[in-house]
């Protein structure tokens, strides 16, 4: 008798969980209908028997992508004003190149194109609640050091208000600080099958995300924070003996942090710093891109202050007027509002005028019109022959003007 009680109530259990067809057959979830088929609470691709459907299977990337109209990796900017998308983008003025691409007379951050793209703004100090990397060094709210001592990162879990209070990364009953305050489906660190839907602890969805199904941290040797709760933190946890441990260059502060001598966007560490992929700052004698060109002679600087106004090659950067290479004005390109009619290898005159030659070429000390070259592209034509040729800089402007003479 005791035996058929038992089975009863294992039975009416059972008929709790789960739906059956008409002969008696458990449900199966049936995964694109938005019905919940197999009555567990769950439909279609919320329910873990749909989890290797096809139909379920998706790719959660944190990369901007960028055309969804959303900030996927949560620095601030979205699609095309996020500088991770200059690949894959296409504007009207390119907003860090120094040269008014669109001719509308504007340049970079001054052109209303580039209002609110993330090349025109700075780095803001963390904000420790809202869900954005304010100050773009990969580190999210409570995840950023800077937010160790906030009230925003100090709290205690509050278990039925859908925040996760203390930043752990856990919500209300999801976090193991709520195990005495909540009542669970399914208990998920007992080894039984609480709510006999045939999935045990944490290989249950009830337990999906709970703090008792989440591996362990791991150390993370450079954010100041205990990560893996041992007591021990960065460097002082056995777990980081093979990270470098040595202070981390920070790119902006003009301070050689990690004490290679090198400083700020010089350290190789800071390669791919926002602040850092561009000749910046064009008067500092340093070449701030480890693109082999300083200053005036990166082609970043054109428009800065002293490196010319225009590209005497492209043309770019002069509304309405032609550029042209001017040795007396340090090499650099200049507007004129007269372009000069003498094509290649006509005569000219270096001495009287810098735009006796058609624009993108200069008159040579030998008195006649030659193609004008960028050396970071080296982008000399072939001769009549078919000769390759190399951009070879003007003598004592190695360093100072961006451009050459092509030498074949």
């Amino acid at each position: 008798m005791r035996a058929l009680i038992l089975f009863t109530f294992l039975l009416s259990l059972s008929l709790l969980s789960c739906s059956y067809d008409e002969s008696g057959i458990p449900a199966k979830e049936i995964c694109n209908n938005d019905i919940d088929d197999d009555g567990d609470g769950f439909a279609d691709c919320d329910d873990q028997d749909c989890w290797l459907s096809s139909l379920c299977q998706e790719n959660n990337a944190n990369p901007e992508v960028c055309d969804n109209g959303i900030d996927d990796d949560l620095d601030g900017f979205v699609d095309c004003k996020d500088l991770d998308c200059v690949d894959s983008c296409e504007y009207r003025e390119i907003c860090d190149n120094q040269t008014d691409d669109d001719n509308d007379g504007y340049t970079d951050c001054e052109d209303q194109d580039c209002a609110g793209h993330q090349a025109c703004a700075e780095p803001a100090e963390e904000v420790c609640d809202n869900g954005l990397d304010d100050d773009w060094d990969g580190l999210v709210d409570c995840d950023d050091p800077q937010c160790s001592e906030t009230a925003a990162c100090t709290q205690a879990e509050i278990c039925d208000n859908g925040i996760d209070d203390d930043n752990d990364g856990f919500v209300d009953c999801k976090d193991s600080d709520c195990a005495d305050s909540c009542e669970y489906r399914e208990i998920c660190d007992n080894g039984t099958d609480d709510d006999n839907d045939g999935y045990t602890d944490c290989g249950d969805q009830d337990c999906a995300g709970h703090q008792a199904c989440t591996n362990p941290p791991v150390e993370i040797c450079d954010n100041a924070l205990d990560d893996d709760g041992d007591g021990l933190i960065d460097c002082d946890d056995p777990d980081c003996s093979d990270f470098p441990c040595s202070p981390v260059e920070d790119c902006t502060n003009g301070l050689d942090d990690d004490g290679d001598d090198l400083v700020d966007c010089e350290d190789p560490d800071c390669s791919f710093h926002p602040l850092c992929t561009t000749e910046n700052i064009c008067d500092d004698g340093l070449d701030d891109d480890s693109d082999g060109y300083t200053d005036c002679a990166d082609l970043d600087c054109i428009g800065a202050e002293g490196c010319g106004e225009c590209d005497a090659v492209s043309g770019q950067g002069c509304s309405g007027s032609f550029c042209y290479m001017h040795r007396s004005q340090g090499y650099a390109g200049l507007c004129v509002e007269t372009a000069g009619t003498n094509g290649p290898g006509e005569y000219c005159n270096p001495v009287t005028t810098a735009a006796d030659c058609v624009p993108g070429y200069y008159c040579s000390s030998g008195f006649t019109c030659q193609p004008l070259c960028r050396r970071a592209e080296d982008d000399c034509p072939a001769s009549e022959e078919g000769i390759p040729g190399t951009c070879s800089p003007f003598q004592g402007q190695e360093e100072t003007s961006p451009y050459g003479a092509c030498v074949y």
